[in-house]
């Protein structure tokens, strides 16, 4: 368009980012960047599967894009609701149009492993996920250790009958 204004009735075909540029002949073309958001329930865009190693911290992550900001995340487990309490703590960061909650499980055990429920809410709605926290094994130190080891001693090997081989290649030549 060439107006300088522009008027958009919101909807959700009409939400989402807009550009502005503006150019004078003899000047460098100016621009600038606009946002539409239309306000609704949560949205949740976290992935539905996640994984964590038993014995460690493991983190769970609930995101979900909100106009206007959630009011609350719930996490369940079980039908129980967990929180920041002994085995759990909570974190939410909050973004320019949503939310990350994050769940802390420390020291996992298996019995914390399985499906979880996150539940963001605002004042349009909300939105509830299940999300299931499978183990993951680690891999033992000693097979890493073992792998690095061994790769240093082929390399050893091999530097060692390459200098070999070049002293006997050079002896060989000067003697004959």
């Amino acid at each position: 368009s060439t107006s300088s204004n522009l008027t958009v009735t919101v909807a959700p075909d009409t939400a989402g980012r807009y550009f502005c540029r503006a150019t004078v002949p003899g000047f460098p073309d100016i621009g600038a960047e606009a946002t539409v958001y239309m306000k609704g329930p949560p949205t949740i865009i976290s992935h539905r599967t996640q994984f964590g190693i038993p014995g460690d911290n493991v983190r769970l992550e609930c995101s979900a894009f909100s106009i206007p900001t959630p009011q609350k995340v719930v996490w369940s487990f079980k039908g129980e609701d967990v929180g920041s309490g002994q085995d759990y703590s909570v974190l939410e960061d909050s973004l320019t149009d949503g939310i990350k909650s994050t769940l802390i499980i420390r020291e996992s055990r298996l019995e914390h492993f399985g499906v979880y429920n996150c539940t963001v809410s605002n004042p349009y709605g909300n939105d509830v996920v299940e999300i299931t926290l499978k183990a993951q094994k680690s891999f033992p130190l000693i097979l890493i250790l073992t792998g690095v080891l061994g790769g240093v001693v082929v390399i050893v090997v091999i530097t060692m009958v390459v200098i070999l081989c070049q002293r006997l290649c050079c002896h060989l030549g000067v003697s004959s």
